[in-house]
């Protein structure tokens, strides 16, 4: 980097034009970058030499004591190292305690030079971020802003370069002995945040699992949020941890209509204001058959995806009502979350409805309700008049965006939502997630 400090005093002296400045400073970092790559390829280049010596050697000791099939496994193992395959593949129990061993040094070494790589590129990177932010604020002072913006531009680029954030999210996932630190990526459903999930005290994954914010990879790479939980546990809402939840749907009925939500025999009309608060008066016609409002899609998570959420809806029932006093909540057509609920008369209420998943529908029904053994007719020109209404997941289920081997290196990597498995649902993981 000494090059490109040298260069960028006579930038900020102003001798050289911008463009000629700019385009020469991209080259000095390449060219670094270049030098950098170099150095890993002759240092893994050595090591895998070595090491293929070394498994010769054994593959030699196990010929002579008519060992064939740990002689096979070794000459397999020289293979795999000759055509620079990584991560290797992975060695059963079984397997000769001399190959596991000399595995172990292996993999301990390279994972060491990937990590001086890494730390070498992100070094270079952070440097190179300093070199431009000076390099745009020069320009700035100078006037000659749509320079500067060329600039910020490529300081931008920079952060994501494929190599130099494949580099930093390497370094965050392998502890200082070379192993693993980390075992997936996640992706919460319903507000769509990732996140690293590590091995736990124990060396598992479970619910007491550290977890580290990243940028989202689904769909698209692109910062989606963070979650403020520390552990797994609290990031899924499980039983026992301080659970996260998240909105997915807040109305406020602070103007006439009711759009996006739909109603069925049910007459949207002024908003009036009871009690220093303000709520959409809502009708049921005089022919209503069925008087229901209906949520748009997505606001409940169906079934496949099963989750708990909180209802909170917040309403008063007039006391002129002859027999409606509350609501009924289904999921889709058909599935009652819990008993019929009653407002209380002439006074607002913010009413709590917990529920889980029990539909494939993922939309929420609510019925204006009469009290037990009305009829229709009964119930026909009546009113409630509601304040608001808010949907918030408390027990998401969660995908596997990536997994990691014991070495740190990628096992996979799923991008669409379509081709994740699942991770967990309700607060509950699916299955034995302890590797």
């Amino acid at each position: 980097m000494k090059i490109l400090l040298i260069f960028l005093v006579n930038v900020l002296l102003g001798a050289p034009i911008f463009g000629e400045s700019l385009t020469e400073l991209l080259a000095s970092f390449k060219a670094h970058e270049l030098r950098i790559q170099k150095t890993l390829e002759t240092k893994t280049t050595k090591l895998g030499g070595s090491y293929q010596e070394a498994l010769q050697k054994l593959q030699i000791k196990y010929q002579n004591g008519n060992r064939l099939n740990d002689a096979l496994r070794v000459k397999k193992e020289i293979t795999e190292v000759s055509q620079g395959k990584w991560p290797l593949t992975a060695l059963r129990p079984t397997a000769p305690s001399g190959l596991i061993s000399a595995r172990k040094l292996f993999t301990k070494s390279y994972i060491r030079i990937q990590q001086e790589h890494g730390e070498a590129l992100v070094k270079s990177a952070d440097k190179m971020d300093k070199l431009l932010e000076k390099f745009a604020t020069t320009l700035t002072k100078n006037g000659d802003l749509e320079s500067a913006l060329k600039v910020k531009a490529q300081q931008e680029s920079l952060k994501i370069a494929p190599s130099i954030v494949g580099a930093r999210q390497f370094l965050k996932r392998v502890g200082k002995s070379g192993g693993a630190k980390s075992a997936f990526r996640l992706r919460r459903q319903g507000d769509n945040i990732e996140v690293l999930v590590r091995y736990d005290t124990e060396g598992k994954v479970s619910f007491d699992s550290p977890i580290e914010n990243v940028v989202e990879i689904t769909g698209s790479k692109k910062e989606k949020g963070e979650t403020s939980a520390l552990r797994l546990g609290g990031f899924l809402g499980a039983e026992g941890f301080q659970g996260e939840s998240f909105t997915v749907f807040d109305h406020k009925f602070d103007k006439e209509g009711l759009e996006p939500l739909v109603a069925l025999d049910i007459d949207s009309g002024k908003v009036v204001e009871v009690d220093g608060k303000s709520g959409l008066i809502l009708t049921i016609n005089e022919k209503a058959k069925n008087p229901m409002i209906s949520l748009p899609p997505g606001t409940l998570p169906p079934e496949n995806v099963s989750s708990g959420f909180k209802i909170t809806f917040e309403y008063l029932v007039p006391k002129s009502n002859r027999k409606v006093s509350g609501w009924s909540y289904q999921q889709g057509g058909g599935f009652p979350l819990g008993e019929r609920t009653e407002g209380k008369i002439g006074k607002w209420k913010s009413e709590v409805v917990e529920g889980t998943s029990l539909s494939k529908f993922d939309f929420l029904r609510l019925y204006m309700s009469g009290s037990v053994g009305s009829k229709i007719a009964d119930i026909r020109g009546d009113t409630l008049i509601v304040h608001s209404l808010r949907i918030e997941i408390t027990r998401p289920a969660a995908f596997i965006c990536e997994s990691f081997g014991p070495s740190a290196e990628s096992l996979g990597q799923s991008t669409k939502e379509v081709d994740q498995k699942i991770f967990a649902l309700n607060g509950l993981l699916v299955e034995d997630k302890s590797k």
